[in-house]
C-alpha cells in the first residue's frame, strides 16, 4: 500500500501544496500546485503552467 502526502510549503508569502508519496515526501519527487496555478511535477518550484523535471 503507498500513502500519499501532502504538504504546505512557504513561508506564508507564497505558500504551496506538495502532494506525493511518504516515502519521496522530503524530496522534490511529486506534484506541487502553487499560488499562481502553476502546477510542478517534480519539482517544487514550478515556473508555468506545466513544469515536467528532466523534460528540458
Amino acid at each position: 500500500m503507498v500513502a500519499i502526502y501532502s504538504d504546505y510549503l512557504g513561508n506564508g508569502t507564497e505558500p504551496k501544496l506538495h502532494l506525493s508519496t511518504y516515502a519521496n515526501h522530503a524530496t522534490p519527487n511529486g506534484l506541487t500546485i502553487d499560488v499562481a496555478d502553476n502546477i510542478g511535477i517534480g519539482t517544487t518550484s514550478p515556473d508555468r503552467r506545466l513544469s515536467v523535471a528532466g523534460t528540458g
